[in-house]
């Protein structure tokens, strides 16, 4: 991919919380979302940051 997006700053940015505050887990609990997979699978973490991604979309955030 060209380009990317850094969803921990963007979540941060968006729903006004410090980045102690944006860990994979910590923004899943902050949107009523459970952890889907097991931990430090990269392709489970790559699902519950597309879910993540998609919940602010519906939100109403821009990402860019």
């Amino acid at each position: 991919a060209k380009r990317w997006i850094n969803i921990r700053k963007s979540y941060g940015n968006f729903y006004k919380v410090p980045r102690s505050q944006t860990k994979l887990t910590m923004m899943l609990e902050q949107l009523g979302m459970r952890y889907a997979g097991r931990p430090h699978s990269g392709l489970d973490d790559a699902r519950n940051i597309a879910g993540i991604a998609a919940r602010m979309l519906r939100d109403g955030c821009e990402l860019r």
